[in-house]
């Protein structure tokens, strides 16, 4: 029996064959991959063109067809011809499918957790979260011995929760390990303390409540480096934020008014993050105080499950957190707030009765200062709930 060899009808035989099979595979490929496309890095005519590759084939007199999607609105198909080139050759690089981030506390271990500290208590009115840093072992003795004191109220109680992750230094952490045992209320997670993972933070925060103190009539979240009048907060925001649902107390960003900062430097934005925006299109609050009602809580750890990681932390925490979670309001209380430690001292010691509930107290002695101050600012009703004996 003659075989044919290389006639013409043969080869297009053979052709036929193989292109049965690229299909064949390139349709199994789709399905199993949801139609991952292959990107191709060229030059064409001295111009570095990111292209699409969407089909290839050997054409009769023996050249490689190729049919690629160029990003140009004039020509959206282009046809390549390169006689004797493999395909693969052409194909430069094929970036990794890179997987949408999401805050790591969402369901990560506690490296230490405090679970009772809201535990039978009853009119519970505050929850106070602080951020702090590993290390600031000074300010948080501070923040406990004065306005966060647990025992500073006899009718009613506040607890407070100090937040920090993981510390490099062994020190540090044998120390930080100490001062769960002593006070109980610390909590740390399992990501490194810096200044890029403040939203991991906050979200561990937001955890810890929903498993821990839903009970809480309130959330105060400060920062460490913050003052706090507690009996300010009792008399004036308390009443205002438990009169609403829903509501979230702080210095507010409103929507376009805080510009994205892209290009360099510790607060750079990626250009693929918020992309065709120079300024923020959601409310957001400064994060240094914010009272928050308890049942958005919940909602609002729930939502950080659908709401991709951003490491700003003051945005996606109380921006895109509470948009997601849905009927939130924000109320602007900046005018009660001032991050000059030198203005809140004169005010506290140089008036009757100073209006700002928040100072930056981040001096040295400007805690002890402040809370002094406030004391002696103590109305006579307030004085019967404290159990500290001021003179006025």
């Amino acid at each position: 029996m003659e075989i044919v060899r290389n006639t013409p009808w043969a080869r297009s035989i053979y052709l036929l064959s193989f292109l049965l099979c690229v299909a064949i595979m390139a349709a199994y490929y789709v399905g199993c991959h949801r139609r991952r496309e292959v990107l191709l890095d060229l030059s064409i005519d001295g111009v570095s063109v990111d292209s699409v590759l969407k089909n290839a084939g050997v054409s009769e007199d023996g050249s490689l067809e190729i049919v690629l999607n160029v990003p140009d609105p004039s020509d959206t198909i282009t046809r390549l011809k390169r006689k004797g080139v493999a395909l693969q050759k052409l194909v430069k690089k094929v970036p990794e499918v890179t997987r949408t981030s999401y805050p790591l506390t969402m369901d990560t271990p506690y490296v230490i957790n405090n679970p009772y500290i809201c535990t039978n208590i009853s009119n519970l009115k505050f929850l106070v979260i602080v951020h702090s840093a590993t290390q600031n072992f000074q300010r948080r003795r501070l923040i406990r011995e004065t306005w966060a004191n647990k025992n500073l109220f006899k009718g009613l109680n506040i607890r407070i929760l100090f937040l920090f992750g993981l510390t490099e230094d062994d020190k540090v952490q044998s120390l930080i390990e100490n001062e769960s045992v002593v006070y109980g209320d610390i909590v740390q997670g399992n990501f490194l303390d810096t200044y890029h993972n403040l939203t991991h933070k906050g979200v561990l925060s937001f955890r810890w409540i929903s498993e821990h103190c839903l009970h809480a009539q309130m959330v105060l979240k400060v920062d460490d480096d913050m003052f706090i009048n507690p009996f300010l907060l009792l008399e004036k925001f308390y009443p205002l934020l438990k009169s609403k649902q829903r509501h979230i107390l702080c210095h507010l960003r409103g929507k376009g008014s805080s510009p994205i900062v892209r290009g360099t430097g510790k607060w750079k934005v990626d250009d693929d993050q918020f992309k065709g925006y120079s300024h923020y299109p959601i409310n957001y609050c400064n994060g240094y105080v914010v009272m928050i009602s308890t049942e958005i809580i919940l909602a609002m750890y729930r939502a950080s499950y659908m709401t991709p990681f951003f490491w700003v932390d003051d945005v996606y925490l109380y921006g895109l957190l509470p948009l997601k979670a849905g009927g939130v309001t924000h109320d602007q209380i900046r005018n009660n707030m001032t991050l000059n430690v030198n203005t809140g001292i004169q005010c506290y010691t140089k008036t009757k009765k100073c209006q700002y509930l928040a100072v930056n107290a981040w001096k040295d002695g400007a805690i002890e200062t402040l809370w002094y101050a406030a004391l002696q600012q103590v109305t006579p009703q307030m004085r019967e709930e404290i159990n500290i004996d001021v003179k006025v």
